[in-house]
């Protein structure tokens, strides 16, 4: 015979634990609905990946970087493959001023002066660095200019050997900062840009031949360019190749021992460095 121990749920007790089973069946069926979205999204996307020409990406890539260099702008770190095609849409004004925008007005001096003011690269520029961004804030861009172009400088020479430092002009220093990650990483490419910049800012330009449309290091450090002729964004495409520089380099010594955009976009040596320099010297 069984005896009745007498215990029964009371109804509210019941209803709620129906009410929690019911709740825990829809919170199961809907974590297993996302996951095979989930799924089916990444073998989309994996097919999407497969269907790339990754060989046309990547010339692409570097063609675009050589022209962004070409007029005037390096490969910020943090561009992406879309804004670099969307900058090569402008005329070279339009881009000029869009550089000029997102630094001075969205919020980029602010972000690279953060960046640059912390560098242990950087230790040694950090007093001109502070004067040189708060110049630009006032935009006395004229004043920048050269102290931006002396900082680049000395910024790229510490990376020479001492007994050809006296030799080798910046573009020179920077080609022999090999990357190490490959010849076809997005950072390599970047490396390309910023090479071709520094190739012609310190581009060969006699003083006797007509003054170079394109920002030269030799004409405004001699004092041969008359000053009326820069431009703010003269002052901010050195700057914007300082930055890029100095986190190239942060990444290399990475790889030996992210940065965010304006506009919400997404103190060791590199001992890979050339031992003869050429080009105008000072």
């Amino acid at each position: 015979m069984t005896q009745d121990t007498g215990f029964v749920l009371a109804p509210e007790v019941m209803a709620s634990l129906q009410k929690q089973l019911e709740e825990a069946a829809t919170a199961h069926r809907s974590f297993f609905a996302e996951v095979a979205a989930m799924t089916h999204g990444l073998k989309e996307t994996s097919n999407l990946l497969a269907q790339i020409d990754w060989s046309d990406f990547e010339r692409r890539m570097t063609e675009q970087s050589s022209r962004l260099a070409s007029l005037g702008w390096t490969i910020a770190p943090w561009m992406s493959f879309p804004d670099v095609e969307e900058f090569l849409l402008l005329d070279t004004d339009a881009l000029d001023k869009e550089f000029v925008r997102l630094y001075l007005d969205a919020g980029g001096l602010d972000t690279t002066e953060a960046v640059i003011i912390k560098s242990p690269r950087l230790k040694r520029w950090r007093p001109l660095l502070v004067q040189v961004v708060e110049a630009l804030r006032r935009e006395e861009f004229l004043i920048a200019i050269p102290a931006l172009l002396l900082t680049l400088e000395g910024f790229v020479a510490q990376f020479a050997t001492p007994v050809d430092v006296e030799l080798t002009n910046a573009a020179t220093i920077a080609k022999g900062l090999k990357p190490r990650h490959g010849e076809k990483t997005i950072r390599a490419m970047i490396w390309t840009s910023t090479v071709a910049f520094l190739s012609q800012l310190y581009k060969s330009a006699p003083f006797s031949d007509q003054c170079p449309s394109f920002l030269n290091r030799h004409w405004i450090l001699h004092g041969r360019k008359n000053a009326a002729e820069w431009t703010v964004a003269d002052a901010i495409r050195v700057l914007n190749a300082l930055s890029t520089l100095d986190w190239l380099l942060s990444g290399e010594e990475r790889h030996e021992t992210a940065t965010q955009a304006p506009d919400g976009r997404g103190a060791g040596h590199v001992s890979n460095v050339v031992h003869r320099g050429g080009g105008q010297k000072s």
